[in-house]
């Protein structure tokens, strides 16, 4: 059921800095890059011992990362875990009466395509703080048929 950890996403005030602390303390990450994206934030991403690591800053018109430094500050804002079936597992939670939340990026509650597979987001009413994100991973071929060519959000 469970696969691995996807990512870390955490929200940060200054995606690069983070990314090139990361790199001054580990070196380069072949992955290593700085990106703004269409949902208003900007990623930085470093990817160590399999696991990537985001930092999210909030551009203008951004609402979870802004929202999530002005309550919490900087530090973990999810964690994504892959999974082999996402509709198992949103079944399981859905009857062990654990809510499902909204997509931040999209508003989509449940099971939906994304960039890189089909996510959903876990209700964590004990740990409002973190989210947990679900993903079932692309096959090859099933991002073209599913996503098609449209940008990251």
């Amino acid at each position: 059921m469970f696969r691995s950890v996807k990512h870390i996403a955490f929200a940060s005030p200054d995606a690069a800095r983070a990314v090139q602390l990361l790199q001054d303390i580990f070196g380069p990450a072949e992955d290593a890059e700085v990106k703004d994206l269409a949902s208003a934030y900007r990623v930085g991403r470093f990817t160590s011992g399999g696991v990537q690591m985001q930092f999210c800053e909030p551009l203008e018109g951004d609402r979870r990362f802004s929202i999530h430094l002005a309550e919490h500050g900087p530090g973990l804002h999810h964690i994504c875990f892959t999974v082999d079936d996402i509709n198992d597992v949103v079944g399981r939670a859905e009857a062990l009466g654990i809510a499902l939340k909204p997509c931040l990026s999209c508003g989509v509650v449940g099971s939906h395509v994304h960039p890189e597979g089909w996510i959903a987001f876990l209700g964590a009413d004990l740990l409002p703080e973190l989210q947990i994100e679900i993903m079932q991973v692309y096959r090859p071929g099933e991002k073209e048929e599913f996503w098609g060519d449209r940008a990251e959000i």
